[in-house]
């Protein structure tokens, strides 16, 4: 988009601590960067040495106008919000949409008409990331608790009217995560499960209005099916960015232009709601798996970045403006997921790779990497899919993996 078009189609908008929403003039659209630097000096060197670490906090001088007739009462709300201690939602035209809080203020009323508003803005971190965490799990727990219950209260607050029948969820919309899922389902017992949900689901649906908690867990259910199942971490990572996806097609990426924008505002409240809802359920499920190793745990936490991108962006192309509070919680309960996937990988067994110099026998190899007993045997077979005449002999310039513990 065009530097053009970016100022004829975004307004500035600031989500103040309170939840209200301000679009006043701007003038200023700049950024200052700034890193943790330390600087090292000796007596007999010329010059400094500097040792640069991570980013700072991004800054963002403003200059605000509030004009018109009631540009004195609007400036006057507009600093009683500022007031309020949670962080704001900074979203510039030219500028992607940062958490900052106001770090100083100057309210200029001496001109008539106008009120002039400047001071800087500081880009802030939901949560720093913990340096050491004993039982991650709990802490996830905690925040998804905390993420659900904010994403359940907005929701209901949000969908006050009749939805139209142009809008997805509907039996096509449980159709379509019905279908999906039937293909990994696969042993008979889980099918009897996913008829059941999708049953519940379908019930839900049409009594949305009526009924929105009913609404709410039998969507959830629903579309979080494959967490139910067992099958080893890498399938259900798979299968949850596949559901997530989904969302995107049936309530973004729509292909019909004639939905009006009601049903489009409606379309995004729902996306909103159930997009946030599986990222915390997969967080949750992240927290709570078995690894085999290190790398594994480092897939799963890339793979829960990409998809939260994903769905950020989602928002920014279709200038959807998330709810602040359910924004700051998710934000908060995905950074905390991957702060302790971090830790766990930090504490997970490592993979390692050797080329052998020369043969060996399988009996050595085990012993040397695990040390004795039949099931550290079993282990490396397995791992390094040993069969045929290599139970006899391994051979030289042969890859052995094994792990570090």
């Amino acid at each position: 988009m065009s530097w053009k078009d970016k100022v004829e189609n975004i307004e500035l908008t600031i989500t103040t601590g309170d939840g209200k929403v301000w679009q006043p003039l701007w003038r200023e659209a700049n950024k200052d960067v700034e890193y943790n630097t330390s600087g090292f000096e000796a007596i007999d060197i010329e010059g400094t040495y500097v040792n640069r670490k991570k980013k700072k906090g991004d800054k963002y001088p403003i200059t605000l106008y509030f004009t018109g007739e009631d540009c004195v009462d609007d400036a006057k709300l507009f600093e009683i919000s500022a007031r309020d201690a949670r962080p704001w939602i900074y979203k510039h035209p030219y500028l992607d949409a940062v958490t900052v809080q106001p770090v100083k203020l100057r309210f200029d009323y001496s001109q008539h008409n106008v009120v002039v508003i400047t001071g800087t803005l500081l880009e802030t971190i939901a949560r720093k990331y913990p340096q050491e965490i004993s039982q991650p799990k709990n802490t996830v727990e905690v925040k998804s608790i905390e993420a659900t219950a904010t994403l359940s209260e907005v929701f209901t607050e949000e969908i006050t009217t009749p939805l139209s029948g142009n809008i997805e969820p509907n039996q096509t919309f449980v159709d379509r995560f019905n279908n999906i899922w039937e293909s990994v389902a696969q042993a008979q017992a889980n099918l009897a499960i996913l008829k059941e949900l999708a049953t519940t689901a379908s019930s839900a649906v049409q009594n949305v209005i009526s009924d929105v908690t009913s609404f709410i867990d039998g969507i959830i259910n629903l579309i979080n099916f494959p967490l139910i199942l067992v099958q080893d971490i890498e399938f259900k990572i798979s299968a949850m960015v596949e559901s997530i996806q989904l969302l995107e097609t049936i309530f973004i990426n729509v292909a019909d232009t004639t939905i009006s924008a009601d049903v489009q505002t409606k379309n995004n409240i729902f996306y909103e709601f159930l997009a946030s809802k599986s990222m915390v359920a997969m967080g949750d499920m992240l927290i709570s798996s078995e690894y085999n190793d290190s790398d594994q745990v480092l897939r799963a936490i890339n793979s829960y970045k990409d998809i939260s991108d994903e769905v950020l962006l989602n928002f920014e192309n279709n200038d959807y403006n998330q709810n602040p509070q359910i924004a700051l919680d998710l934000d908060i309960m995905v950074n905390v997921t991957i702060a302790n996937l971090y830790d766990i990988a930090f504490n997970t067994r490592n993979i390692r790779l050797v080329i052998l110099p020369k043969d060996t026998n399988i009996i050595i190899l085990a012993h040397k990497y695990y040390g004795a007993g039949d099931a550290d045997l079993d282990e490396f077979i397995l791992q390094n899919n040993i069969t045929g005449g290599e139970y006899l002999q391994i051979k030289s310039g042969r890859e052995i993996k094994y792990y570090s513990k």
